[in-house]
């Protein structure tokens, strides 16, 4: 009856993370389309906003009253940041293709199969590499916007009241990488033990 749950537990799982991993390789591609028609296009046309405040990724800038227009941006930032986005976007994915390549055996009703203990060795170094990766891209958007030359591309002089960049360092996932990597010792030490007690019978 456990394995019956397990198995059906499983398959539900994958299912998450296969309608996850698409959604990751849909948001890749339309970077990459993104990025095509980039080439075609001579330059970034001014952008009106209604706020006084102005969101971009984890850097916040405040504008003075009577300033709410974009100056062009060059394409090289831009892709510069497509760039960051993307690394992340493929990072996610290849974890959740690991996560499901490490149910597909659990999902047959065999979770100490001999490849589980590799994929979960795999993917704690996904995990924590996605950690170490999300930390770049904020340090790169954060020196980025720290520049004044990019300022004066993107708003009008004297448009900018204040900046303020949010850095998120998280331990999480190198925590988590940890956990992973005692787990696929414990299924390797569990694949063991189902070797012997094949042998016996």
């Amino acid at each position: 009856m456990n394995k019956e749950k397990m198995m059906k537990t499983a398959k539900i799982f994958d299912r998450i993370l296969k309608i996850m991993e698409y959604f990751m390789y849909v948001s890749a591609g339309l970077m990459i389309v993104s990025a095509v028609l980039l080439l075609f296009v001579p330059s970034i046309s001014d952008t009106m906003i209604d706020s006084t405040s102005v969101e971009l990724g984890n850097v916040q800038v405040f504008l003075n009253e009577g300033y709410g227009d974009f100056i062009k941006l060059s394409k090289g930032r831009l892709y510069g940041v497509m760039a960051a986005g993307f690394i992340t976007v493929a990072t996610i994915a290849y974890g959740l293709k690991i996560g499901r390549q490490i149910l597909a055996p659990m999902c047959k009703g065999d979770p100490f199969n001999v490849s589980v203990a590799e994929k979960l060795r795999v993917l704690a170094i996904v995990v924590m590499a996605s950690g170490v990766i999300t930390s770049f891209v904020q340090a790169y958007t954060g020196s980025m916007f720290a520049d004044p030359a990019l300022l004066e591309q993107l708003f009008k002089e004297g448009a900018v009241k204040n900046i303020m960049i949010h850095y998120n360092f998280s331990l999480t996932p190198l925590f988590v990488g940890g956990i992973l990597f005692l787990l696929s010792y414990v299924f390797e030490y569990g694949e063991e033990l189902q070797q012997l007690s094949d042998e016996t019978l």
